[in-house]
């Protein structure tokens, strides 16, 4: 019988000068020390040659991962002596500077340098990365879901940068505010289900955003962390917008000239099977006309304010399937157009229900508070003519000694 789930842990490490406690960029040299050479594809540089990254193998319990994490630690330790320099762990290096650092040579850092320049240049921070690998799809989701709650504590227990450059910062974690600077970071979203997070990798594929090189790496903690990286250069603009969006995905994506002829379009997680949207089409063809008014103004806005337009559009009034979209239009270089629509025929349809039914609550409580005044008078009208008829009671006995100043039905009193 399989575990229910398997363990890695990868730390990165800085390398020191051990008598000036300065970053040192000599990671070729200690991977190159005979100590490191038997950790094989388990030890390997980073971004800055000043980092190296050692992991665990696969474990199937803590007990088993612990001893691991000891063995490499002191290993890794002992390589590092054989070349005249020690590791350090810590999520910053307390004095350093990031100018001071040499980028590892290889094409994926520097493509990275490129797209992200001077981000990318600064990102001299130190992690360590539990991976949990569990078999069942579904059950992945769900303990994602839950662990995004606990992610704030975790990092509250683990804070280990106060210093940045030789300051102090007055955060327990500067780390995080240097990672935060990146377009694909923060906490992963919730997703109710694999295919519903599957649908939204591909998604990001569609859009260029991650190549397709992420589809080998499914259950890749890196797709979650960094779902919303809109690294090519035309859509870095559209991320901020992206995120605000797509509260569910995006039904189609179309890029669209200055005049409105469609250039490219993608389907999302749904798409509408009973309209055409093809490259080479002009919009205002495959709305209605209804909404080619609509269309027209809002592409008019983007290409004159170079900024984000928001509009609703009814569709399908001309055909059995009415629906409503939501749409946004964000400028692209070169004077094209991203438009994204989002499908909100059910929310629509499910607000005007609930109009309705808040209007029927509201003439109810009308209603019902209409019959207690109605109450309220009959009961006033009741007690007036009862405390008249006392106080003729009342004062017609008076000879004889009855109901002085206690006789007769109390008043009504409101407090």
């Amino acid at each position: 019988m399989s575990p229910p789930f398997t363990l890695g842990v990868e730390e990165e490490f800085q390398i020191v000068d051990p008598a000036t406690w300065e970053l040192r960029s000599h990671v070729s040299e200690l991977m190159a020390s005979s100590n490191a050479s038997a950790f094989g594809d388990l030890v390997k540089p980073e971004m800055h040659k000043s980092i190296v990254e050692v992991g665990t193998k696969i474990c199937f319990n803590v007990q088993e991962l612990a001893e691991e994490i000891i063995k490499n630690r002191r290993a890794l330790a002992d390589a590092a002596e054989r070349v005249g320099l020690r590791v350090a762990a810590a999520g910053t290096h307390p004095f350093s500077s990031w100018t001071e650092q040499i980028i590892s040579e290889g094409e994926r850092y520097k493509t990275i340098v490129e797209e992200l320049q001077e981000l990318a240049r600064s990102l001299l921070i130190f992690g360590l990365h539990v991976h949990v690998g569990i078999p069942d799809r579904e059950v992945a989701i769900e303990v994602m879901n839950e662990a995004r709650y606990f992610l704030p504590h975790l990092l509250a227990l683990s804070t280990s940068s106060p210093f940045w450059m030789g300051r102090d910062t007055g955060l327990k974690s500067y780390r995080t505010t240097i990672f935060r600077r990146f377009p694909r970071t923060g906490i992963p979203d919730r997703f109710e289900s694999w295919s519903e997070y599957q649908q939204y990798v591909d998604l990001l594929v569609q859009l260029q955003s991650v190549n397709d090189a992420y589809r080998q790496f499914d259950n890749d903690r890196e797709m979650l962390e960094r779902s919303l990286d809109l690294s090519s250069q035309e859509l870095l603009a559209a991320n901020a917008h992206l995120r605000a969006l797509v509260g569910a995905f995006p039904d189609l994506i179309l890029r669209l000239d200055a005049g409105g002829v469609i250039l490219d379009a993608k389907g999302g997680a749904h798409g509408d099977p009973t309209r055409k949207w093809r490259a080479g089409q002009r919009l205002s063809d495959v709305v209605e006309s209804g909404a080619r008014t609509i269309v027209a103004e809002a592409l008019t806005r983007v290409t004159r304010e170079r900024a984000a337009v928001s509009v609703e559009l009814e569709l399908g009034k001309e055909s059995p399937a009415l629906l409503h979209y939501e749409a946004r239009l964000l400028p692209l270089d070169g004077g094209e157009i991203l438009m994204i629509l989002r499908d909100v025929t059910e929310r629509y349809y499910a607000e005007k229900e609930l109009q309705a039914l808040r209007s029927v609550v509201v003439d109810r409580s009308r209603e019902t508070g209409n019959r207690r005044r109605r109450v309220h008078l009959g009961v006033d009208e009741l007690n007036g003519r009862a405390t008249h008829q006392a106080g003729e009671i009342n004062r017609l006995g008076r000879g004889s000694g009855r109901g002085r100043n206690r006789g007769g039905l109390p008043m009504r009193f409101d407090t």
